[in-house]
């Protein structure tokens, strides 16, 4: 299986709405973090929403109907302020955070992953869609990570989601030269009033 290097370039090549890669601030590295697309607000109200948790509470408020149990103030909070249409466009964000999660795995994450561990069977195209499939499906459980903005620890990432992570504090020449692109992008962004970047091999498109 390939590896997902502990570093902080992924910070700037991937994040917002639909985050994967959360930077932690305190040191040089990244963070796998839960899939909750932010979108805007429906209410006019300036700002982002996560999307997931609008989701859940609908679903919430639905289950608890079902049961007699929406007391009279949720009742009137729900026929005020859930919209079905906001709702569908929640649930497609939702579904194209996951899918290009899965597309990106199944592509990059593992493109070397070639026989198992334990038992070293030959690994498949549909081995690699179906375990990137169940990353994805884990990764937009809102309920196990609780909150947008929690980067996962690559400890956690290795025993709840048996991913092999690479720990880039391994290869201090690596580090190092991470950490100097990190700075001079950082500095570079700056001067431009951005938030981030995607960064590629042939183009350098801010982020606002």
């Amino acid at each position: 299986m390939g590896s997902i290097s502990n570093t902080r370039l992924s910070d700037v090549c991937w994040y917002g709405s639909g985050d994967v890669w959360r930077r932690d601030l305190d040191d040089y590295f990244s963070r796998l973090g839960p899939i909750d697309p932010q979108v805007e607000r429906g209410d006019g109200k300036k700002g982002l929403i996560p999307a997931l948790g609008y989701l859940e509470k609908y679903k919430e408020f639905v289950d608890k109907s079902s049961r007699g149990q929406l007391t009279p103030v949720e009742g009137a909070y729900f026929v005020q302020n859930f919209d079905m249409a906001e709702l569908y466009s929640y649930e497609q964000s939702r579904s194209l955070s996951v899918d290009l999660l899965k597309k990106w795995l199944a592509k990059y994450k593992f493109k070397n992953w070639k026989v198992t561990k334990t038992h070293r069977r030959r690994v498949t195209a549909v081995m690699r869609r179906d375990r990137a499939a169940e990353i994805g499906d884990k990764l937009s459980e809102t309920k196990r990570w609780f909150s947008h903005g929690r980067g996962i620890s690559m400890e956690v990432l290795r025993r709840e989601l048996k991913l092999e992570i690479e720990d880039i504090d391994r290869h201090p020449e690596v580090r190092e030269s991470l950490e100097n692109y990190y700075e001079l992008l950082t500095n570079y962004l700056a001067t431009l009033g951005a938030t981030g970047a995607l960064h590629t091999w042939d183009m350098l498109v801010p982020i606002q």
